[in-house]
Parts: C-alpha cells; structure tokens; sequence
C-alpha cells in the first residue's frame, strides 16, 4: 500500500563506488536514497529524515559499522530501524554474532548478490509500509472513536450540530481504509462503507437483520463472543482476532479492537471500534514458525551428526593410544630379543679375549670397551622398560604402578601404591590405557604441582567401577576453565585422558584447591578379565 511519500533508504559506505553500486541495485520509484560515506553524515541524515531500512558497510575509519549501529540503537528516534550489515571480510560468526547483537537484522558479505538484497529490502520495505498503515489507521480510527463519544455524550446540544457532526463521522468513516462498527444496546448501530463491501451488503438499512455470527468462522465464535462479553462486564477495551467470511465466500483474518462508549453514569452505551485485515501479518508468522520448526530439526540433525562424529573421534582416539602401545612393546621386543643380546654375546667374547692379548695398553682399552657395553646393555634395558614396562604384562596393572612409583622416585617424587581391593585381573588393553593415563598424571605432578609426595590408590566399588586415585600434596589450582593454570600442551593432556576415559565408558574427576594439592580420579566400568564380556567393543 503506498503513502504519499516515498520511502527512504539510508546507504552507508566510505567508497563512492560502492555506494553509486547499491543505489543502481536498490533503486526503485517508490524510495529514495540517502547516502553517507561517514557514521557522522549518517547520524546527521538520521535525525533528518525518517528512514526505513539503514544498508551499513562494516569496515569504516573513525567509525565502524557497529559503533554507528549502537548509537542508533541508543537514540528513540532511531532504535527501530532495522540494519542489514554489508561486509568484504572473512565469514566470522564472532562478527555476525556481533552484528546481530548490535541489532542487525542481517549480515551479508561482499560480493551480494543484486537479487537476494533487493529481496530482502524489499521484505523490510513492505514492513516499513504496514507500519507506517497500521499507525496511520489507528490514528484515524482513535480519532473517530473519541469523536463520536464526544458527540454521544454531547447529544444534548443542537439538533443541527448533532446532524452535522454525525455526516462528517460518517464521512470520516467511509473514507478510512478499514472497518469501523458501532454497538449499542439493540445491537450494530453503524458500519463504514468498507464493512459493508467485506460482507457484500448493499446498504446501511439491512445491518439491523445481518447475523454476524454466520459470518464467523465455527472455530472462532464461541471465543469472540466470550471475550467482547468479558470486556462489556468489565467496560474494558475488547480485542480479539478471528475469522470472517469474505463476499467471496473466503475466510480472512480480522483483528478488532474496540473501546466502551459510556455514560455520564458510567453505564456501557456500546463499543466503538475498528477491525483490520491482518491475514498477511498471519501467514507471515505461520511461514516463521514453520522456518523455526526446520531450522530446529536441522540443528538437531547437525548435533547428531557432530555426536557421531565425536564418538567416532573417540573411538579413533584409543585406537591409535592401543596402536602406540602396541609399537612400544614391539620395539621393546626387538631391543630386549636382539639388541641386547647381541650386545650380551659381543660382551662375553670380549671377556674372553682380554685373557688372551698381550702388550701393556690392549688389556686396559679391552676393560673399557667392556665397561662400555655393560653401559650400553643397561641402557637398552632401561629403555626397554620405558617403552612398555615388562611387569604390566607379566604381573598386571598394580605391579607395573609399583615400578612406576620407583621411576618417579628417580625424579624426586616420592609416590606410594596402595590397593584396596582383591588382585586386579584386568583385560590388557584397559590396564595399558590406565597406566598411561596414570603415567601422564604423575608427569603432570612435576612439571606443575610443586610436590613432594604423591598416592595412587585402586579401588573397586559396589557398582562394579574401578576408581583409581592419583592425589598429591602440591599447589592446587582453581579448578574452574577460564581461570585454570598451564600451557596448552597441559590442557590437552587432560582432555586426552578425559577422552581415553569416556571410551571405555567412564570419566575423569579433577578435584583441587589451591594452595591444597591436587586429587584426580580416573574411574570406569570394571570387569574381571576372566569375566570380561565377550562384546569387547562394549
């Protein structure tokens, strides 16, 4: 619907090709466009001018995009036009969630495609026009209603000045592009011209034998009538939206609004009101829910997919934890069955030679070379037992805890094993991602708790869970996210080990206070080995 005035449209770009680009696209008969190429010209045109959709480029000197879009938001004049950000730069949601938060309506990125922007200020533009309708019918329908119970409670003057005010009333009314109706006691007193050309009546006269209420959708009627029955008992304003037979047979929605007319005694006389065709506005918010009612299922689509994702993540995760172990025992193998037998051998041969050479330094070089090997073996079994602890094989998780508990003693870190509970037959791929979970704990104590003593205590509780306790006598930490210490190789140890533990089902706890040590528990479904399920991917 158009206003006599054409709308107008406020372009905000700091490039004059820019701006010439998005008048040639916007350009229409019915807008004009006001282009500024700084926030101050901007907020200069604002006060200027009434403007019904702002088109504002980001990246501007002196003032950005967003300033200028909140002292817009700060300014009652200006608050509630709406913002569509145009930008060049990287998609960022940090910046579309900043543009949004500013009050942007949308956010778009250079280059825009001519169709989709013209769509969309078009939406904004039709918006801008039912706005500036609507407001301009209620001014005229708030008009008339209090001008007729002026001249209701004024029917005590002049004949003629009565007759004069009701035609020019009648005028007012018939000339509004809206529906104007008036009750009293016997029923509908008066409808303007655009009622009677919604119902398909002909004339004024046949109103008083009209049922309104076949009219009324059958959904409708009981409600409508409750709540204009409400209103009358309480001589408030009645307003309700149902749904009217067109001349055409189609139902459209009304929405009416109507103000108790009454006496000097404060008695209800009737209503007077307005009733506006707002089947558009209707259908526009049935077509939003059911954008929300899609944009929900796909977010529930994509969480989905991401927890798949992550649970195969995970899964991928302790693969590659059990493939590291297992690459460590073969290297360990191949060093403890070759490596360091061959150096056993070469050192005996050895042995048997300095017997047998003469001369005054070969003796002396030959005890060194043999010092060297038994140097060299004991490395080699040092290493071997770094790779992958022989005992964690042999003897089982609680044993290979103890050896580690010496190795940390070498270290300066005094640790003690404690097991609450019968032996621990374990399957070997849980006790291998235990000990290393453990392992990395115990490192973790070094480089950053400060201590000087730590526990490790195994516990099997009643709902078949194996806890396992690493707590030290450290600094402690604050143990919320955003405030907890360490460098991020630290963190994504952690996460690391939260990770492994979520695959086999259970979790990690980190329970700390500073200045107060440390206390992590590592607990997960047990099953005796013997026990095990025969689902080994449970």
């Amino acid at each position: 619907m158009l206003t006599d005035s054409p709308a107008k449209f406020l372009l905000v770009d700091d490039h004059e090709p820019n701006l010439v680009a998005l008048s040639a696209v916007l350009s229409r008969d019915d807008v004009e466009m006001l282009c500024a190429r700084t926030g101050r010209e901007a907020l200069e045109l604002l006060l200027q001018h009434d403007i019904a959709l702002a088109v504002i480029d980001v990246q501007m000197p002196i003032m950005d995009g967003f300033e200028l879009a909140e002292l817009m938001r700060g300014s009652q004049r200006t608050q509630h036009v709406p913002i569509i950000f145009l930008t060049a730069g990287p998609q960022d949601n940090l910046r579309r969630f900043r543009g949004y938060q500013a009050g942007a309506v949308d956010f778009l990125y250079k280059p825009i495609e001519p169709d989709v922007l013209r769509s969309k200020t078009g939406i904004f533009l039709d918006l801008y026009r039912q706005r500036e309708e609507l407001a301009r019918q209620r001014d005229t329908f708030i008009t008339l209603a209090e001008e007729k119970a002026r001249l209701l409670r004024e029917r005590d003057e002049a004949n003629r000045r009565l007759r004069e005010s009701e035609m020019r009333f009648r005028t007012l009314a018939d000339s509004a592009p809206v529906i104007i109706w008036m009750n009293g006691p016997a029923g509908c007193e008066f409808v303007n011209q655009t009622c009677l050309d919604f119902l398909g009546i002909d004339h004024l006269s046949q109103i008083d034998v009209f049922d309104w209420a076949s009219h009324v959708h059958p959904d409708d009627r009981d409600q409508a009538a409750a709540v204009y029955r409400k209103a009358v008992e309480g001589r408030t304003r009645f307003e309700a939206s149902l749904r009217c037979r067109r001349r055409d047979g189609t139902y459209r929605w009304i929405r009416s609004v109507g103000m108790p007319n009454l006496s000097a005694d404060g008695e209800v006389l009737g209503y007077i009101g307005a009733s506006f065709d707002v089947t558009e506005s209707k259908e526009a918010e049935e077509r939003l829910q059911r954008w929300s009612v899609d944009l929900e299922r796909a977010v529930s689509q994509k969480t989905s997919e991401l927890l798949q994702s992550q649970e195969q993540l995970r899964a991928l995760a302790t693969e590659l934890n059990l493939t590291e172990q297992r690459e460590r025992k073969r290297l360990a193998t191949e060093l403890h069955d070759y490596l360091a037998q061959l150096l056993v051998v070469v050192r005996m041969k050895l042995r048997q030679t300095i017997p047998l050479v003469t001369g005054e330094r070969i003796p002396e070089l030959l005890k060194d070379a043999d010092h060297a090997l038994t140097q060299s073996l004991d490395y080699t079994r040092s290493l071997v037992a770094e790779l992958t602890p022989p005992t964690l094989k042999e003897f089982g998780l609680l044993q290979a805890l103890t050896w580690l508990a010496t190795q940390m003693h070498r270290h300066g870190l005094a640790v003690t094993v404690r097991q609450d509970a019968a032996p621990l037959p374990l399957p070997e791929d849980q006790a291998v991602l235990l000990f290393q979970s453990v392992r990395e704990l115990l490192f973790n104590v070094l480089k950053h708790a400060k201590a000087t003593e730590a526990a490790i205590v195994l516990t099997v509780k009643d709902d078949n869970q194996l806890e396992v306790v690493v707590a030290d006598d450290g600094c402690g930490f604050v143990t919320a996210p955003q405030n907890r210490p360490g460098t991020t190789a630290n963190r994504f140890g952690l996460f690391s080990i939260q990770e492994r533990m979520a695959a086999m089902g259970g979790q990690l706890v980190i329970e700390s206070v500073l200045g107060g040590g440390t206390r992590a528990t590592l607990r997960t479904p047990y099953w005796n080995s013997r026990e095990k399920p025969e689902d080994d991917d449970t």
